[in-house]
């Protein structure tokens, strides 16, 4: 069994959880968005830091949680550092992207449990009309893969 410290198991996750391929390829899946979508990508990347930090909360004592979800919202906050897309700055408006993402993350985080409330949350800030079936699977997918990986790491 592996042996990480709270902080770098949550930079590993995010790393590997919000990695920007995966983001695109679950963004593709979505009904009425048009490929490549820089925003759909932002909100699914948003959508999928909120999910590891609830499972973080949800599986960890509070004290490892806490240096999990903060190495995540600095993972996050690095991902989206830099210039807007025409896209995102066009949706978004022109600031500082990281805070959009911060307040992305902490807007999902009430639907978290929920993988079909995930995707009506995702559908309805992309002003999607109905959530994709297969997107809120996507999210089933991801609560499963980050509790496994969870699961094969002692955390000190």
């Amino acid at each position: 069994m592996r042996q990480l410290t709270a902080e770098a198991l949550g930079e590993e996750l995010a790393t590997h959880f919000l990695e920007p391929g995966g983001c695109a390829q679950v963004a593709g899946e979505l009904r009425s968005s048009p490929s490549p979508d820089p925003v759909a990508c932002c909100e699914v990347a948003f959508a999928r830091a909120a999910v590891l930090q609830f499972i973080v909360g949800d599986t960890q004592p509070p004290p490892v949680a806490a240096r999990m979800n903060v190495a995540i919202d600095a993972a996050v906050s690095r991902m989206f550092e830099g210039a807007h897309t025409p896209e995102t700055s066009a949706w978004y408006g022109a600031g500082d992207l990281r805070v959009t993402a911060s307040l992305g993350v902490e807007h999902y985080r009430a639907a978290a449990f929920w993988s079909d409330r995930m995707a009506k949350t995702l559908a309805d800030r992309l002003g999607l009309p109905r959530p994709s079936r297969a997107v809120a699977q996507t999210f089933t997918d991801l609560t499963e893969a980050v509790v496994v990986w969870i699961t094969k790491v002692k955390i000190r």
